[in-house]
């Protein structure tokens, strides 16, 4: 299985969302049209979008290895299986960022004090793989982030994302060989129905507590997206349905007729809701 990672966005029902009174607002509108394979997004164009950073081994600093969601001021969603293996105090976690190679007094840098692996997490199947990470510094949002940090909302339980457009937002590479962007990119995505997934990638492979999305040529999440969100638009505000969690085994980023795999975030709010209270 390869891993990958993203964000989404579309229009939906209403009374479906919850979360702080500012969650899911950007201030920085999005253009009206998509270049072909996506475009650079905005600076604070998804402001809840987090660099989950690793430390380089025997070299100073950190590098981007997965993305994240902000969804309160301590706590970020991400994917378990960009976890697994990794020492808390290796990770650092960074708001506000554009341009993940170029400082700005806007964007802020975070420890971790706790995180939260799913136990069930499969790492051959890819099933649950979702976690959440505290921070010890809480995260600023509106006038004190410059509006470039927020929270995204959440859906309520057994929301359905599927057969909607949605928005992936990443560092990761264009393709396969390529190197991670330093620019944050967005791309809009097609959600499949379960059933066309299945007969895609396979009827015992795709799990209800996933979905899949994409399989046009050139537009896709890759390597380094894992982790980041999957939103949608429900009453003016943007709603995280799913985490980028894995492209299938063997074939290319972006490949015709070839979806990635999501984890469907409204079949876990019970959980986050145990660790995050």
């Amino acid at each position: 299985m390869k891993y990958l990672c993203f964000a989404i966005i579309s229009a939906l029902n209403v009374h479906l969302i919850y979360g702080t009174d500012e969650c899911g607002i950007s201030h920085y509108k999005r253009p009206n049209s998509n270049i072909a394979g996506g475009r650079e997004a905005r600076k604070g164009e998804f402001p809840w979008m987090i660099s989950v950073q690793v430390r380089n081994l025997g070299d100073p600093g950190h590098q981007h290895y997965c993305g994240a969601s902000v969804i309160n001021r301590k706590w970020i969603l991400t994917a378990t299986h960009c976890l697994r293996g990794i020492d808390a105090k290796d990770l650092q976690i960074v708001a506000g960022a554009h341009d993940i190679k170029s400082w700005t007094d806007h964007m802020s840098r975070h420890t971790v004090e706790h995180m939260v692996l799913h136990p069930d997490f499969d790492d051959k199947t890819g099933l649950n793989d979702i976690a959440l990470i505290k921070v010890k510094q809480e995260f600023l949002f509106e006038e004190k982030s410059q509006w470039l940090v927020n929270s995204v909302c959440l859906p309520k339980e057994g929301y359905s994302p599927r057969e909607s457009l949605g928005t992936a937002v990443g560092w990761g590479r264009k393709s396969d060989k390529g190197a991670l962007s330093k620019i944050l990119k967005t791309v809009d995505l097609p959600i499949l129905k379960q059933d066309d997934c299945r007969r895609l990638v396979g009827y015992d492979f795709l799990k209800d507590q996933e979905f899949c999305a994409g399989g046009q040529h050139d537009k896709d999440t890759c390597t380094g997206d894992s982790g980041g969100p999957v939103t949608q638009i429900i009453e003016n505000r943007a709603v995280l349905v799913g985490i980028t969690s894995a492209g299938l085994g063997g074939v290319p980023c972006g490949s015709a007729g070839w979806p990635a795999i999501y984890t469907d975030v409204s079949k876990y709010i019970h959980w986050i809701n145990e660790h995050i209270d």
